[in-house]
């Protein structure tokens, strides 16, 4: 009880761990934290944000869905070539072509870092969202 007492007065000062805590400091970091949290949600209700977690999965779906159209192109277009080696010709060339484009668009520009931290937050959410749904079956 002693040691409790002892910690809670420790606490009261604002020493934890032999470690002093500036209140002032702490509050005016907790207020610009709040803040910018509020930019934003204000943001995201003008539509001027949205969440990387809720557009990848839609994004990822619009992107394959696009590439294999785009793969898909080359031998519909070579079906109306009448002269069968104009077609095979045709076709290679414009597979190879398609093929050239979806290379050049996988390289997206996006900095690593930005990417990694993607893929962290969409783990977060996804682990989240495993823990509630676990949760939620117990």
């Amino acid at each position: 009880m002693a040691r409790f007492a002892e910690w809670r007065v420790l606490q009261t000062i604002g020493m934890v761990d032999g470690t002093a805590y500036n209140y002032e400091a702490e509050r005016a970091r907790l207020t610009h934290e709040q803040a910018n949290k509020v930019s934003l949600e204000v943001a995201e209700l003008r539509g001027e944000l949205v969440r990387a977690s809720e557009v990848g999965p839609y994004w990822d779906d619009m992107v394959s869905s696009m590439r294999a159209k785009l793969i898909g192109m080359p031998p519909k277009l070579a079906a109306m070539i009448a002269d069968a080696v104009a077609r095979a010709k045709f076709q290679s060339q414009a597979e190879a072509a398609v093929y050239e484009a979806l290379a050049e668009i996988e390289k997206d520009g996006l900095p690593a870092a930005a990417r990694e931290r993607h893929a962290r937050a969409v783990g977060k959410s996804r682990a989240e969202s495993g823990e509630a749904a676990a949760e939620a079956n117990a």
